[in-house]
């Protein structure tokens, strides 16, 4: 696309009915609001290893306040609707 912050399953098609999961949900938020990702991982969250696809974007989010603190984060568990707004 043409702000990189989201992208198409094939050519034809985009995937506007697929679900979402809490960890693709952080990194969309950094790529929209053009927050700095670092490779820096701080072990925030016991369920985030410093492995995980999102775990950059899900630090960021942390640091720029819209990921409240918490024990766990569940990054492959599908993000609710009013969860997304939260942020």
């Amino acid at each position: 696309s043409a702000f990189d912050v989201m992208q198409a399953k094939s050519d034809t098609v985009f995937g506007s009915t697929d679900l979402m999961t809490r960890g693709e949900a952080a990194m969309i938020m950094c790529k929209f609001a053009n927050i700095p990702v670092g490779n820096e991982h701080k072990n925030s969250f016991y369920d985030v290893p410093a492995d995980h696809a999102y775990a950059p974007y899900i630090e960021a989010g942390l640091d720029y306040g819209f990921i409240s603190s918490d024990t766990y984060f569940r990054p492959d568990d599908y993000i609710l609707g009013y969860e997304f707004l939260k942020m």
